[in-house]
């Protein structure tokens, strides 16, 4: 049997009566339902009795115990262990959990109701952003949008577990996501990027960035290869790179089944490369037997003989930027840069999608809607200009044309 008692302030404390046990002690669950405060009580009533109504639904099922509810950290760490099989989706999902265990952790997944998580978001939405790139100066709603994703798999995770009957991420509108379109740079700045970079003096920059703009590779891809990866001129893209204990890793897998892809590399690319593995073997001399054995064949290291960090080409990046005067564009413009090349090239979303190892063709289509129209207009024009060109041809026809021995 269950009852409802108004606290006040949107506050209804439900109790659960289920007989006595054993030692003729009586079995009682309680737990706090948190409503709209604005409303009336009547409406505040309803809202806590349907409530009320599904958890008095978990506990005939058994699931709400006191000794059995469970706490969303330990839900987000389950969910880690048995639903996430990359390292790297695992760091990203840790990312999240950063803000999420803190503001909800401590709560029993049982005992989540919507207002505790539009409270979590509208926390989410006054927090301070961490880089500088921010026009507001707070998270963005793409960010936002990310930790709604990461909350709505754990829980959804929790309501197949069988923690919980109801998941209260029905009753929440997602945030909105505010990031602006794939930033790419026009032409004339490809031009002043590729002076620049066939003209720097380090071998090992002048590859690895000549390489992004080429291959069109995740950044964490290209500081994940090794030389085995490459046979002559072609790059085979086998996985990624994440930290790990404060140092980049190669990961096991791509980012997905798509991301394992090979690559043709043009000598634009192929002659930095040699000119840096010549340049690594001699520097590796040096180091002798104490050069780190685990990143023996890995072609991008830093100055200790370890894998690049993942940080440093975005730091490089930015120094080159401020030093040549380049177009202020995060590294990732690369990335974007290579497809819209491909694209105002003629090629399809098969073709793009396959060359940035995309899961889905739609992945690239949503992400380049713009480039794709833009070319699609351009192929109009062109059969526009070609069907004219042959009309103006009719009208003034050759002595041998058709039309003439017609008449």
């Amino acid at each position: 049997m269950a009852s409802l008692a108004n606290r006040g302030n949107g506050s209804w404390r439900l109790t659960i009566s289920n007989g006595y046990d054993a030692q003729g002690r009586k079995q009682v669950f309680r737990t706090t339902i948190h409503v709209d405060p604005n409303k009336t009580e009547l409406s505040q009533r309803r809202e806590a009795e349907k409530e009320a109504a599904k958890i008095e639904a978990d506990f005939q099922r058994h699931l709400l115990t006191d000794s059995k509810k469970i706490k969303i950290s330990d839900v987000c760490e389950e969910y880690l262990e048995n639903r996430v099989k990359t390292e790297s989706t695992k760091t990203w999902y840790r990312s999240m959990f950063k803000r999420i265990i803190p503001a909800l952790g401590k709560i029993a997944v049982q005992d989540l109701t919507p207002r505790h998580i539009r409270d979590f978001y509208k926390q989410l939405a006054n927090e301070e952003a961490l880089t500088a790139r921010s026009k507001t100066g707070k998270l963005s709603g793409t960010t936002r949008l990310h930790h709604h994703r990461a909350l709505s798999a754990v829980l959804g995770f929790a309501l197949k577990s069988g923690y919980i009957s109801v998941n209260p991420m029905q009753a929440i509108d997602p945030p909105r996501a505010d990031t602006p379109e794939a930033e790419f740079m026009e032409e004339p700045e490809i031009a002043q990027l590729m002076e620049v970079l066939e003209n720097y003096p380090d071998p090992m920059w002048r590859a690895l960035f000549l390489m992004e703009i080429y291959t069109s590779c995740r950044p964490g891809e290209i500081i994940g290869l090794n030389w085995s990866d490459l046979k002559e001129n072609i790059l085979t893209i086998r996985a990624g790179s994440n930290r790990v204990n404060g140092k980049t890793i190669r990961t096991d897998r791509p980012k997905n089944k798509s991301s394992k892809r090979t690559l043709v590399l043009p000598l634009e690319v192929m002659i930095p490369l040699k000119q840096w593995h010549t340049a690594q073997l001699e520097y590796k001399l040096k180091f002798g037997n104490s050069w780190p054995e685990e990143s023996t064949d890995a072609i991008f290291t830093g100055d200790e003989g370890y894998r690049l960090d993942l940080s440093s080409p975005t730091q490089k990046w930015r120094k080159i930027q401020k030093k040549y005067n380049l177009k202020d564009a995060p590294l990732y413009s690369f990335r974007h840069t290579g497809a819209s090349l491909l694209i105002a090239s003629g090629a399809d979303v098969k073709e793009v999608s396959a060359r940035l190892g995309h899961s889905r063709a739609s992945t690239t289509l949503d992400k380049y809607t713009h480039l794709f129209e833009k070319a699609a207009q351009h192929t109009t024009d062109l059969m526009t200009n070609a069907i004219n060109k042959a009309r103006e041809g009719s009208r003034n026809p050759s002595p041998e044309s058709p039309l003439q021995k017609a008449n």
